[in-house]
Order: C-alpha cells, then structure tokens, then sequence
C-alpha cells in the first residue's frame, strides 16, 4: 500500500502567549562522538540513544548498493530490540539485542524476513519469512530455534502473507495475507494446535494488512468496507468484532494501530470528518487518535495530536494548557516563538506505524495512568532556539488520564522529537528515517521502561518509555538505534 503525508492547514492567531505549555522541550543537543560500531551510546537532552546494529559491525553486513537492513526494529519492555539485516556472506537474519546475535545462524542467501519483526517480553520474535520454497509465518523461541506457524502451502490454505505480524506475552500469534484459490485478504489468529481447537482462525475482507494484538488476544486492524475504512477490534477466535472508528467520524483511518498490552488504549491516525465531537479541540482535520476503555464497556475517542492548546491569556480556563470543552483556545500545539506565532505540526504521516507505551500507575483501569504514543510528524516551522527543525520526523506525546467519578480529565503534554531529518546521532547525520528517501516509511516502535537493561525491574516514573528505530545517514551507515527517555 502507499504510504503518504496528509498535509493539515495550520491555524495563526496575533494574541500573544506569554506563559509556556507544561513540558514544552528543550534544545535537543547530542554530543558528537563518532559512531565506530555497535554499542555506541550519545547523550541527548531527551533520549540517550544506544546504536544497536549497523552496517559493517557485528555480523551484519557492510553498506553495499541495497538497504543492508531490510526491517524495522520492534521493542519491548526490557529493552530487548529485534530487528532484521543482511548477514555477512549470507541472507536475511533476524538478529536479537545487536547485530552480534543472529537468531537463524544458519540462513540462507535465499532466505528473507518480513519488515515488521515482533519481539515480547520473553523476546521471543514473530516473523513472515520467504525462500524458495515459499512463504510462512515463524516464532523464534531462541537461536536456531523456531516454530512454524503456517505455510504458503495446500494444506494451510495461504497464498502468501503480508510482513505485519502480532505477537503477544503468551506467544499468541495473529497474521494476515491472501487465502489460496481466490487471494481474498485475510487476517488469522493461531492458538495451539490441539485436537479440538483448529490450528488457525481467519476472516476474510476486502483488505486488512497491519494488525496489532494485546495480551488477551485480541486483534486489533483497519480493513475496507463498501463505505470505506473500519477500524476494528476483534476477538482471538475472531467471531465477535467491536468497531473503533469508521465513516461515521472519519473520511480516512491510517492503516496500522497501535494496541496497549491490556487492551484499554487504541491508538490510530485518522482525518476527521467533522461529525462527531472528539475532545481537545482540533487544530486540523488530520491527527492522532486514540480509543480509551474507560470501564463499563464505554470506550471514549480523544485527540492526542494535532490539537489547539488552551489559551493562557483568558481567565477563563484551569491553565493546564490542555484544551477542554468550554475554554478558549488556540493553535500552538508545540509551542510559540517570541511574537507569539504558533508552531504546530503541518503534516502527519499517516500510514506509519503508531504505538503506545502504557504505564498502569493507579488503581485498576485507566485512573492515574500515563500513556506515550510514537507518532512521525513534520512542525510548520523550526524553532528559534533550534528544539526542532521543520524536517520530518518521529515524535512522542505523553497523555496523564484522570477520572473523577464519572468526569475524564485528559491532559496532555507538549509532543518532543525523538529525532528528525538533518539531526545528528554522534557524528553522522542523519538522512533518512525509513527505507524510503521520500520519508514516507517510518516506523518507530514503542515499550515502557519497566526493567533496567540489566534485567532488574526498576520503579518507573510517569513518562518513561523506550523508542527503537531505522535511520540512514549522509555517510550511507545504517543504523537500528534505541532511544531511552526517562523522567
């Protein structure tokens, strides 16, 4: 599918906002040590970023005339990044922490893996995987070691797959692909295979290519209907589905949502259609989305970016800088500069992939939660004490929830870059955040900071999470770099 930047039109207003947003960034600077191997680690203002694999260190693959990493990296909350590049004198290997620790150690050059990896808290990986003798789906359960979950074969059924694939903390596994004889779409769930339960479930669409899962099994994905996109989430056995966002709210949905591990949070690129009412104020039309279970079976939709920001000058808000319903409001998203002129975002790049880190702070549900979603986004303009750069580029926003009684509070902080086109990570620059020179592939992955690198659990702060992501830079190195943020 192609992927593509939906422009929104920034909305300038004269009033001047002296008093800033709570947590409004600071100059992001990183030292510029060289980037020699593997390991490097660079201090930033908000993430102290560690480069897990790249080109030419380790066992992966040195530059060459194509891509050595041939997936994006997903990440969980140890901190444990799985990623896939081209091994030194062999193929495709899906490749565990750094690029030293392939997990197939004995490959093939006809061997390639699919661009979304999917890593759990075990670190086990889901992968789609092709060679010459077809297409499957596989779960990684150590080094040489791995299950195969189906097969581009008679007995299966499959045609082939798509590279999304979801993997959850009980090894619950979901794909989707084309069903063989007609290649209709389809979106399947696996279970073990015992003598009474099938060895996979599907439903057949119009189409449906990403799909996320929490650790109940649910499966959460965008899929066509004669109307237009649905998003839905779906049962494991995929017999009941609950619709999330549809035409009723959205002209357009972005094809890959993200799904907290309990299952509470969905969040979601979308172009409003103006019909319903989705709190804060919208600074466009195109923004981030998230669907919030907020007990007793009511889920509620809220904007998380692409937001206006309460106006500080009036009297008559709570001065939290969050915009809620009965206050004035203003654009101003990512902050102002010295006459007051808003930044904002100009532009979401809709079809990437979006997650969320959730961190369950209070009591059950989501009262007293925190949660940071990874979106990619390009400001209207760059900053003029140089926090961002008007470059693409991935962002997190934080979101506090509260809940008095029956009343939600949703406060949000200000979004910060993680890191843009034209930043350095050392002493390379970079050029590219996805395979794609046009930017339109970039797809950062998300966990909580749970438990030190070390492996001792460790007490979190509200806002702490991890990043992973591709970059290219000037100099044609590769990188999978993990970005952490702690409060």
């Amino acid at each position: 599918m192609s992927k593509k930047f939906l422009v929104s039109v920034g909305f300038l207003v004269s009033a001047c906002q002296e008093a800033p947003l709570a947590h409004e960034p600071q100059e992001n600077t990183r030292l510029s040590q060289a980037l020699t191997s593997q390991g490097t680690t660079v201090q930033g203002t908000f993430y102290d970023f560690e480069v897990m694999g790249m080109t030419g260190s380790g066992q992966v693959h040195a530059a060459s005339l194509y891509p050595v990493f041939t997936g994006v990296p997903s990440i969980n909350d140890q901190g444990r990044v799985a990623f896939v590049a081209a091994k030194i004198n062999d193929g495709d290997s899906i490749f565990l922490d750094n690029g030293s620790t392939p997990l197939n150690t004995t490959g093939s050059v006809y061997t390639d893996f699919g661009y979304y990896p999917r890593i759990n808290a075990a670190g086990h990986v889901l992968s789609s995987e092709s060679n010459l003798g077809g297409m499957g789906v596989r779960l990684w359960t150590g080094q040489d070691t791995a299950t195969t979950i189906t097969y581009s074969d008679g007995s299966s059924g499959f045609y082939g797959f798509e590279p999304f694939v979801a993997l959850n903390d009980s090894d619950q596994t979901a794909f989707s692909g084309e069903y063989l004889q007609d290649a209709a779409s389809i979106v399947a769930t696996r279970n073990a295979a015992t003598a009474n339960a099938p060895i996979y479930r599907r439903n057949t669409l119009s189409r449906a290519d990403a799909i996320a899962m929490d650790n109940t099994g649910n499966v959460v994905y965008v899929h066509e209907t004669d109307n237009g996109p649905a998003l839905v989430l779906s049962s494991n056995n995929l017999s009941s589905t609950t619709v999330i966002a549809d035409t009723a709210c959205f002209w357009n949905i972005g094809h890959y949502a993200g799904i907290s591990p309990d299952g509470r949070i969905i969040v979601f690129y979308g172009e409003s259609n103006g019909a319903c009412a989705i709190q804060p104020a919208a600074e466009s039309a195109v923004g981030v989305f998230a669907s919030l279970d907020i007990g007793g079976s009511t889920r509620k939709l809220v904007r998380l970016s692409g937001v206006k920001v309460e106006d500080l000058t009036s009297t008559q808000g709570n001065q939290d800088g969050t915009c809620d319903a009965g206050e004035t409001c203003r654009s101003g998203e990512l902050g102002f500069d010295p006459q007051g002129n808003p930044f904002t975002f100009a532009s979401f790049n809709t079809n990437s992939r979006i997650g969320v880190a959730h961190q369950q702070l209070g009591a059950s549900g989501l009262a007293e939660d925190s949660f940071v979603v990874s979106i990619v986004g390009k400001p209207n303009a760059a900053h003029h004490q140089g926090r961002f750069s008007a470059q693409p580029g991935i962002w997190t926003v934080r979101a506090d929830v509260s809940l008095t009684g029956s009343a939600f509070k949703l406060n949000l902080a200000t979004p910060i870059p993680v890191i843009q086109i034209g930043d350095s990570i050392g002493s390379e620059v970079v050029a590219q955040l996805g395979p794609s020179p046009s930017h339109e592939y970039i797809d950062p992955d998300i966990a909580n900071a749970r438990v030190a690198y070390s492996g001792t659990p460790r007490q979190q702060a509200g806002g702490d999470h991890r990043v992973a992501f591709y970059a290219k830079t000037t100099t044609g190195q590769e990188l999978v770099v993990r970005g952490e943020h702690l409060e």
